[in-house]
């Protein structure tokens, strides 16, 4: 089985004449690096197969998912089972909240038998309010370690996780 990086932003990497910089994607690189693979833009996915650690991400504003993220998480969750899919694991770029898009992706995957880590990646993402310069430098860092941390923990998991007794949250001081 293999490991995935998928993300979702309103900001189409196929359809962005703008130029404009997509924080998800940078995390979603930074994760990709870290484990080793590639991050793939979620809307050119129609199903997942054959994934043992995938982790998906998302931007948050005000504690919810981006519209058009929802939609295209649940596009791409939709024939997804425990046997496609052994341990998601979230990740988002907010503007505000914490461990809200996990608790999303969470009531996707969960009746599905797809077990959703509890650990989590999350940092601030520049908007046209604030957070200029984010993500920063180092949360891509974090990002990349946190890749590379999720990859080898659950990469020998061969039924999902049983428990986890850990989170990860990474700290934020939201402006």
């Amino acid at each position: 089985m293999k490991n995935q990086v998928l993300y979702s932003s309103k900001i189409n990497p196929d359809n962005n004449e703008t130029g404009k910089k997509d924080s998800v994607k940078r995390i979603a690189d930074a994760l990709a690096t870290g484990a080793g693979i590639v991050a793939n833009y979620i809307g050119n996915y129609s199903r997942i197969n054959e994934t043992q650690v995938l982790l998906i991400g998302c931007d948050v504003a005000n504690g919810k998912i981006n519209t058009s993220t929802h939609k295209n998480l649940i596009r791409v969750l939709n024939d997804a089972t425990s046997e496609s899919v052994k341990t998601v694991v979230v990740y988002s770029v907010m503007t505000k909240g914490d461990k809200s898009a996990r608790d999303q992706i969470a009531a996707i995957c969960e009746p599905k038998g797809i077990t959703v880590a509890e650990e989590v990646f999350s940092c601030k993402g520049a908007t046209l309010f604030g957070n200029k310069g984010c993500p920063t430098d180092q949360d891509v860092a974090d990002a990349k370690a946190f890749g590379l941390e999720m990859v080898t923990k659950y990469r020998d998991e061969t039924k999902g996780i049983a428990s986890v007794a850990a989170t990860r949250y990474r700290d934020m001081e939201l402006t």
